[in-house]
């Protein structure tokens, strides 16, 4: 009897051992965006901007934070006008209260000076020299900026502003000296992350809303500039892993992506057949029009 409990008890060690084993692999396979689910890619409509368009012209693109619709306006008129979006967060749906929401600056002009503790993107464009390649994307989580690839600019290497207040003096002198435009927002990705380090947290905050992304990516060896809008209601990080993985089946290969707000000020305007579409005509309150818009990013080319 106690040699058959030996050998029932070595056999049970045996097997626990094997489920262990079976457990630890699958618990070691690599996170992957393929493994994906509950997407509709019927929700998603993308816009590509190429950023060497010697065919077309050159795009650029622009910030407005102050009087957005008036100097919307003002560009369009000398301008063709490609796409339109609200951009950064405003702190009231009130036109004459739209103050924003973190680090903003409209060409040397600074509007808060204040960066945001919890947003980890800062975009910078460069309205000197505005063609989209000079756009950077800084992840505001590192501990110092450094500049990994594209064009750069003095004000790329200083300390993180956010965590290291001395240095914001410097930097808004950068700013205003450069007449730089600037904003605060979430980066929900950057390929200096591994997936699993970039959509660690995929349920945070609400998911009643629609979302849009600004993409920076590269496919077949040329650089772009991607809106990507999402109807879907969801939440962001989970929208933002849906949108990366829905790039890579188109074979882009995603290096920076920011988080548009869609909240109380969703506005968007896409040029088709030579007219600019509005791609939300019946906005749900007064705030999201285009009138009473807090901030304005805009795609165009010199006519």
């Amino acid at each position: 009897m106690d040699l058959i409990e030996k050998i029932i008890n070595k056999k049970s060690r045996v097997i626990f051992l094997l489920i262990f084993l079976s457990i630890a692999v699958i618990s070691a396979e690599p996170f992957s965006l393929d493994d994906r689910r509950n997407i509709n890619d019927a929700n998603i409509s993308i816009f590509p901007f190429t950023i060497n368009d010697s065919a077309t012209g050159k795009i650029k693109s622009a910030f407005f934070a102050r009087d957005s619709y008036n100097s919307f306006l003002k560009l369009k008129d000398s301008v063709q006008v490609l796409f339109v979006s609200s951009a950064s967060y405003a702190s009231s749906v009130n036109k004459n209260a739209n103050y924003p929401v973190g680090f903003c600056a409209e060409n040397g002009k600074l509007l808060n000076k204040i960066p945001h503790q919890t947003m980890d993107g800062l975009v910078l464009i460069h309205n000197n020299e505005p063609e989209i390649n000079t756009m950077q994307v800084i992840d505001l989580d590192k501990e110092n900026y450094t500049c990994n690839d594209g064009k750069c600019y003095p004000y790329f290497s200083t300390d993180n502003i956010r965590n290291n207040p001395e240095e914001t003096f410097s930097f808004i002198n950068l700013v205003e000296t450069q007449n730089i435009s600037s904003f605060q927002t979430q980066l929900v990705y950057t390929n200096y992350k591994s997936d699993k380090e970039n959509f660690k947290n995929l349920t945070n905050g609400d998911n009643d809303r629609s979302r849009r992304f600004l993409v920076i990516c590269e496919k077949d060896n040329q650089l772009y500039h991607i809106i990507l809008d999402s109807t879907e209601e969801n939440y962001l990080m989970t929208s933002a892993l849906n949108a990366v993985a829905y790039l890579r089946q188109a074979n882009y290969a995603v290096r920076k992506m920011i988080n548009l707000d869609t909240g109380s000020k969703d506005i968007m305007y896409v040029r088709e057949d030579g007219l600019l579409k509005n791609y939300r005509p019946n906005p749900l309150t007064s705030s999201s029009k285009i009138e009473n818009a807090a901030s304005l990013l805009v795609y165009y080319r010199d006519l």
